[in-house]
């Protein structure tokens, strides 16, 4: 048996996600491991995503294999591309959703000509310019809700306030979406260097309970996923 298709076995299916998903998240890290050595780093590297955070990305992909997932800072591509190499390794029906910043949008991390240069041409990978989280949800509404299990990748290098708007904003179109949120290690006040994404996912799951956390927040820039748990 093919090594990658062993992995999707062992994973949840779809149809099977409510009944895992009280349990703890869980892959065969061995597996996982050997694919992002072998195949993503080659392609990504290690910036901005360590080890630790490429296996969540493609880890959580795995386990709730959504419908659709969506990130937004597409920058030249690399977690669109970790998405994309994880898809096809193990046979995931997933559609890919990126979003940027149109042309004459001025942004510090801007990368014009070079934007989304490692998925360009790829099939089954869909680059929109606009607002992330509004262009995706508002891509994603021509489906009918009850086929739709979204994943949403969201950046913290943000704001405060933007990270928990764009919470707020999938917690309320879709409660069944799982979330990645990037940069959320813990820093205190005193750092003065980006504490808001941390802040604004503990508040988060403060008032959003039907979430499962799981964190790689060992050293910057960490990274946070929340599975949805249904509730019957």
């Amino acid at each position: 048996m093919n090594i990658f298709n062993f992995l999707a076995k062992k994973t949840a299916k779809p149809e099977q996600y409510e009944e895992f998903a009280g349990k703890d998240p869980e892959v065969n890290k061995w597996i996982v491991s050997d694919f992002i050595v072998n195949k993503i780093v080659p392609i990504v590297g290690v910036r901005p995503y360590p080890l630790s955070e490429l296996e969540l990305l493609v880890s959580t992909l795995l386990i709730y294999r959504p419908t659709h997932v969506c990130d937004w800072g597409t920058h030249v591509g690399k977690a669109t591309r970790v998405f994309y190499e994880t898809v096809i390794a193990f046979k995931l029906k997933t559609k890919i959703i990126s979003v940027d910043l149109p042309e004459d949008v001025d942004h510090i991390e801007h990368p014009h000509a070079d934007r989304g240069r490692l998925v360009l041409g790829l099939r089954g990978v869909k680059l929109l310019l606009g607002d992330g989280v509004t262009t995706s949800i508002s891509y994603l509404q021509k489906y009918q809700k009850k086929n739709v299990r979204p994943m949403f990748l969201l950046d913290g290098d943000h704001a405060y306030s933007s990270v928990k708007g764009e919470l707020s904003m999938i917690s309320k179109n879709y409660r069944n979406a799982a979330i990645i949120i990037h940069d959320t290690f813990y820093q205190t006040s005193e750092s003065k260097y980006n504490i808001g994404p941390y802040q604004a996912v503990s508040e988060f799951i403060k008032k959003n309970t039907h979430y499962k956390v799981v964190t790689s927040n060992l050293g910057l820039p960490g990274m946070t996923v929340l599975f949805p748990t249904y509730e019957k």
